[in-house]
């Protein structure tokens, strides 16, 4: 009874030195900063002592291999922990990402995020992978689209599970939730919508929240996102690769436009090109109407109307101001157009037609 009782204080004793040293490897293994292997085994290694210190007194396995259970989804939730407050890399990361400069560790119900891999104290948390592409965009280096799809089941082993940014036409969009790309042909004509889409080849892309950004742009236009490929659907010759966590690098500036015409031979009025409740706009003595915002995106007048790009009242911003007395009609003069506004108590009529374009050439009755 004595050697019994002898024993079982030594087993306690044992017990309570293997369970300290275990929190003092789990300690050492947090405050180490940097993904360093040591730091994964110290870890590890306070989880078994932890268990044999626990068990010390009984040897039944099952037990044993219950608690080591146990005791390693409360590290994992630890580690959860610390990384959520004190914004550390996790120890238990099952997939790391590494782009440029750029390294993303993925561990159970949350994300970290080192946007340089160098610099250990700007890391950026992300529970529940609710964000996006976090980090600066511009260190990667742009895909043309149609580079990427033409050659898609190579360019799919290649980039699968890496962030990739990609320059390319939007050929399907969902409100603010997801647009599309696929290959496309282009003609001499380089306004937005003389493009060819091909149907065989899609890569979706999938925004993590509703993207407000997407509202500046429509089917036809260009736009860079950057995002990682995860996997790819087959089916009757027909490919669709996936991209999630996307954020848009590029943009449109709605505030710098510029406005284009060309004269037409033949100065009459044209049916209506655009209307809005208040007003419904002509063209006189113009052949097209073009609205570019950089070198990227032309539009035809009535598309950058109705798509909200411009508004009636931005196409005479700036401009020389010419009132014909006799009915109240407007001439807004600019240097390669004018745009004549019918006084709105007779008529909802508004022209846009060529710098040269007078009051008597309409009739706003």
């Amino acid at each position: 009874m004595r050697r019994t009782t002898k024993e079982a204080k030594k087993n306690k004793k044992v017990s309570k030195n293997l369970i300290i040293i275990s929190i003092i490897l789990l300690i050492i293994s947090l405050l180490i900063k940097k993904t360093m292997a040591i730091r994964t085994i110290l870890y590890l290694l306070s989880l078994v002592v932890l268990v044999i210190g626990i068990k010390y007194k009984r040897k039944k396995f099952k037990d044993a291999f219950f608690i080591f259970i146990v005791a390693f989804a409360a590290y994992i939730i630890l580690d959860g922990i610390i990384v959520v407050t004190f914004k550390r890399i996790p120890i238990f990361s099952y997939n790391i990402i590494t782009t440029g400069k750029t390294r993303v560790y993925n561990s159970i119900g949350v994300r970290v995020w080192q946007c340089d891999k160098d610099n250990y104290k700007d890391l950026v948390v992300d529970p529940f992978y609710n964000k996006g592409y976090i980090c600066d965009v511009d260190e990667i280096d742009p895909i043309q689209s149609n580079s990427f799809l033409n050659s898609v089941i190579e360019n799919y082993d290649e980039y699968k599970n890496t962030y990739v940014k990609i320059t390319g036409k939007i050929s399907k969009k969902n409100g603010q939730n997801s647009i599309e790309m696929q290959p496309y042909t282009t003609t001499d004509i380089t306004v937005n919508g003389y493009v060819t889409f091909a149907d065989n080849i899609t890569l979706r892309i999938l925004f993590k929240q509703s993207e407000p950004l997407l509202d500046q742009y429509d089917v036809y236009d260009e736009i860079t996102v950057v995002g990682i490929i995860k996997n790819m659907e087959q089916s009757h010759n027909k490919y669709v690769v996936y991209m999630y966590d996307t954020k848009i690098s590029s943009n449109i500036n709605l505030n710098d436009y510029k406005i284009t015409t060309v004269n037409s031979n033949k100065c009459t009025l044209s049916d209506a090109i655009y209307s809005n409740e208040k007003n419904i706009l002509y063209k006189y003595c113009l052949e097209d109407i073009i609205v570019s915002f950089g070198e990227d995106n032309q539009y035809e007048l009535a598309t950058a109307l109705s798509s909200n790009k411009i508004t009636i009242r931005d196409l005479y911003y700036g401009a020389k101001e010419e009132t014909n007395e006799e009915d109240g009609t407007i001439i807004y003069r600019l240097d390669n157009y004018s745009l004549l506004i019918c006084d709105s108590n007779k008529s909802n009529k508004i022209v846009i037609g060529n710098a040269k374009m007078k009051f008597s050439d309409i009739n706003c009755d």
